[in-house]
């Protein structure tokens, strides 16, 4: 989770607008306190608008001014979320951990110091993020606990919020503790100003999500989904929109008579998101989903296209054969015998038939369904003869199949066979 830096709100061009403006008040010959009030709130600018270089160089001219000491530990903040945005910001696989620890380092020097009780709380929260960050998670929920007893931070309304949230997230993927996990969600949520940026919440309902799901209480985790859904989409925030449709469409398919909703959610997902050139696994299980959705409704032509996307995007998929067998299954609600035919033959002498055992006894049943519609009746008592021999069915459905065989072998002897075995 992204959090800002200070209590900075606005769009990315509101943001550049107010640091435009500070660097033209910096031309002029400013009062002491005044250069240096401006400086602290151009640094926090820059810091929020990814600036880093602008940011150190803002720093470097405070540590040149006399600052009081009362200023001393603000100036020393920005330094230290200086570090931390380096390492939150590098780019994968090459973040600096000797920028975080400085950055740890200088925290606890703002908390050893003797004036530092205005920003005290917002200083253990940051420190938390960085145990967090150096995966000390018992240091971590420690500070954020801290940051929770000290007194209120005006300047950082929303600091109540954002340590429950952590907390909740260690509490969740670090502790696998689901129920201690929703109570510190639920306080993030229940304690964030109703004035603050209402975006940020959208992650911390979708985690809440994910733990009320894991609690089977998964209509409350698709209210929670649908109203993140709903404020990504009011600000238009495409990546936050995208996370949440595809939590969406996972909890949807776990629950009943949804078909349409899972077709319109996926459907929505892959307009905010480029189609993948090669393999995604995403889409793949995507694909998938929505190839049950289209069966499930009887737009078998749909659902061919969609399994056949699962196994492109995903040919090493673990449900292939079960994709394979669903294929054939909508060529045959199509009454596609012929095709049904030839998928199953193809599948039979595939290279990878071992990854088809399971299901051998199923495709032989629908290869004799098929030469049954086909009139093919020798063909068919063929079939369902493997079937019979290689799956474990039940007595309705073994009779079934016998019943077949009996009604294909009277054909037979009538002249009623339009095809060889």
């Amino acid at each position: 989770m992204t959090y800002v830096i200070e209590n900075i709100t606005g769009s990315v061009n509101d943001l550049r607008n107010s640091e435009y403006a500070l660097t033209r008040s910096l031309r002029y010959e400013l009062e002491l306190e005044a250069r240096i009030s401006v400086l602290i709130k151009r640094t926090r600018l820059r810091l929020r608008l990814q600036q880093l270089e602008g940011a150190w160089a803002d720093i470097c001219a405070l540590h040149e001014l006399p600052i009081a000491s009362e200023r001393l530990a603000s100036v020393l903040e920005l330094e230290a979320d200086y570090y931390l945005a380096i390492f939150e910001w590098a780019s994968v696989g090459f973040a600096d951990q000797a920028a975080l620890r400085r950055a740890t380092t200088i925290y606890n020097s703002i908390l050893e110091s003797a004036d530092n009780s205005q920003i005290s709380g917002w200083i253990h929260y940051q420190l938390g993020r960085c145990y967090m960050l150096l995966m000390d998670f018992p240091l971590a929920v420690q500070e954020f606990h801290q940051a929770l007893v000290l007194p209120g931070d005006r300047s950082h309304p929303e600091l109540t919020s954002y340590c429950y949230e952590r907390l909740g997230y260690i509490t969740y993927y670090e502790y696998r503790n689901a129920s201690e996990a929703l109570l510190y969600l639920e306080r993030s949520l229940d304690t964030y100003p109703n004035t603050a940026d209402k975006l940020w919440q959208v992650p911390v309902y979708l985690l809440y999500a994910r733990v009320l799901r894991e609690l089977y209480a998964l209509e409350d985790a698709l209210r929670a989904t649908r109203l993140a859904l709903a404020i990504a989409t009011r600000i238009g925030e495409k990546s936050l929109i995208a996370e949440s449709l595809l939590l969406l469409s996972d909890l949807l398919a776990t629950t009943h008579d949804n078909d349409q909703e899972i077709i319109n959610v996926i459907s929505n997902y892959m307009q905010f998101k480029m189609r993948p050139i090669g393999v995604d696994l995403t889409w793949g299980s995507l694909n998938d989903l929505l190839g049950d959705a289209y069966a499930n409704l009887w737009q078998y032509n749909n659902a061919i296209e969609a399994y056949q996307d699962a196994l492109y995007f995903n040919p090493d998929h673990l449900s292939e054969a079960q994709i394979q067998l669903k294929i054939v299954c909508c060529y045959y609600q199509l009454k596609q015998y012929k095709q049904v035919v030839e998928s199953v033959m193809h599948i039979l002498n595939a290279s990878k038939k071992e990854n088809y055992i399971h299901i051998e006894g199923s495709l032989y049943e629908l290869l004799g369904n098929a030469c049954f519609a086909m009139k093919q009746y020798q063909a068919a008592i063929n079939a369902y003869e493997k079937s019979i021999s290689l799956d474990t069915f039940n007595q309705s459905n073994r009779s079934t199949l016998y019943a077949y065989m009996t009604i294909a072998s009277l054909n037979l002897k009538n002249g009623n066979s339009n095809a060889r075995a």
